[in-house]
């Protein structure tokens, strides 16, 4: 049986990820605004960096969903597709939706001009495989909570007109932001983490 944050394996070819739960950092939940761009830091642990960089696995599938939910019978998750690795985005997402990340480091996602009914829990689903062996691989879920909440007044350009051109977000860890970076610091809009002060 499959959950959250629970790696499955065919095969004990990868079985040394087994210390490598979770393979990604993220922040365990995030506060929006409708209107606003949300950019989910996100960026894979050196056990799983490593593993690409000597060849002994691949990132075989990518996957950020809205609201995941566990089918038992289909033993996958399933949900609301923001982006999926080598697949078209959603016509209900295109032009804001940005996978900020690639499959060696970094895993960010940012969406604009957020929606009341994107509130809810944003899911990265991982899977990575062993290269010599494809039936060789593993799974895994994580989730981030994000509240959106009512539209918040700023004075910032918003996010849309700058999804082309901005830098990527930086990554923190949930627990501790970098010195002088919020989360909306890249996107110049407002984003909290919780428990973060905000001088907006």
């Amino acid at each position: 049986q499959e959950g959250w944050g629970q790696w499955t394996a065919l095969g004990e070819g990868l079985s040394f990820l087994c210390q490598c739960d979770p393979p990604v950092e993220v922040p365990e939940s995030l506060i929006a605004w409708t209107g606003a761009c949300l950019s989910i830091p996100c960026r894979y642990k050196s056990c799983v960096v490593n593993s690409i960089k000597t060849k002994k696995l691949i990132i075989s599938s990518l996957t950020w969903y809205l609201n995941p939910v566990y089918d038992f019978e289909k033993k996958d998750f399933s949900g609301t597709v923001l982006y999926k690795h080598n697949v078209a985005i959603s016509p209900a997402f295109a032009g804001r939706v940005r996978f900020l990340g690639d499959l060696e480091r970094d895993c960010s996602l940012q969406l604009s001009d957020l929606r009341a009914s994107e509130n809810g829990s944003y899911g990265l689903r991982l899977v990575v495989s062993n290269p010599r062996k494809q039936e060789e691989e593993k799974k895994w879920m994580t989730k981030i909570s994000v509240n959106v909440m009512g539209k918040k007044e700023s004075p910032r350009l918003p996010c849309r007109n700058r999804l082309k051109t901005h830098s990527p977000p930086p990554c923190f860890n949930h627990s501790t932001p970098l010195p002088s970076q919020r989360p909306w610091d890249k996107c110049n809009l407002p984003a909290q983490h919780p428990g973060w002060d905000t001088e907006l």
